[in-house]
């Protein structure tokens, strides 16, 4: 099931919900005297639900942009990996050959295991210690010329890059941004529906209309604050297009002879990282 018929089961569901919610509440709850108490209604109903509407549209616009942010970000560190692989024919062997194959080999890390490893809340520690090794043999160049000492430069500057949007994507996967102020908004939702139910003395088409609705809105926009700060996980999760795209190429230029017969590395050691 893809992400949009997720949102519209989960907005139908809220929907339901508040319309059963709301024949119980008919049921076990005594009719409100409106003339004695709409005025009061009014006055909390207007404060909780603009605290709702507005906490609630602003996390979206962050949460939105944050994704938006995290998706240049992986793009980025995918370039920086690349640059780094591009720079590297410009230097000696056996020092290209060791920096290519650690580029291939962070690349092929990133897709066959970070990424599905993030999906499930956890991280690749391989992969640290390969990034440790490409930083490594950059900074241990000792340039000969002008030409080799501007290539380390740009390299270094990649690898920083790198190094960057492997450490944000990790800062991501571990935010507790969702579970700290989650449970606020739910509250706050079941509030304002919860005070909806006050308005009327029997059921109407009209009210029925206008909560299915609200409800359906505000149940949508939960879940996509909840999705858009899970990005690593789920249907809209951020895909590594720009690692397979560059994991392509090192194969399709290994094919062209266009790379220097593979350097055979060390296997990165099993590494224990805890995070939680």
């Amino acid at each position: 099931m893809s992400g949009l018929p997720i949102v519209l089961v989960i907005c139908l569901g809220s929907a339901v919900l508040a319309l059963v919610g709301f024949g119980v509440s008919r049921k076990l709850m005594k009719p409100i005297d409106m003339n004695e108490h709409q005025q009061f209604l009014d006055a909390m109903f207007s404060i909780v639900g603009t605290l709702v509407s507005l906490i609630l549209g602003l996390l979206l616009a962050a949460a939105l942009d944050h994704y938006q942010n995290l998706e240049s970000i992986v793009d980025a560190e995918a370039s920086g990996v690349a640059e780094i692989y591009r720079f590297s024919r410009g230097m000696p062997q056996p020092t290209r050959g060791k920096i290519q194959a650690l580029c291939g080999r962070y690349v092929n890390l990133v897709v066959n295991e970070e990424w599905p490893a993030m999906a499930k809340g956890t991280i690749c520690p391989e992969l640290l210690y390969t990034l440790l090794q490409l930083n490594d043999e950059v900074v241990r160049i000792h340039p000969q010329h002008d030409g080799e000492s501007n290539l380390q430069a740009a390299m270094l500057q990649s690898l920083d890059t790198v190094a960057t949007g492997r450490r944000e994507r990790i800062l991501t996967l571990y935010s507790s941004r969702t579970q700290l102020i989650g449970p606020m908004l739910i509250i706050g939702s079941l509030i304002v529906l919860a005070f909806s139910y006050f308005y009327v003395k029997r059921i109407s088409m009209f009210h029925t209309v206008v909560l299915i609705g609200v409800i359906a809105a505000l149940g949508g926009n939960l879940a996509l604050v909840y999705w858009l700060n899970k990005p690593f996980e789920g249907h809209w999760r951020i895909q590594p297009r720009s690692f397979i795209l560059n994991m392509h190429v090192i194969k399709e230029l290994s094919k062209a002879g266009m790379v220097e017969p593979t350097v055979k590395l060390p296997a990165p050691p099993k590494i224990v990282v805890p995070l939680k």
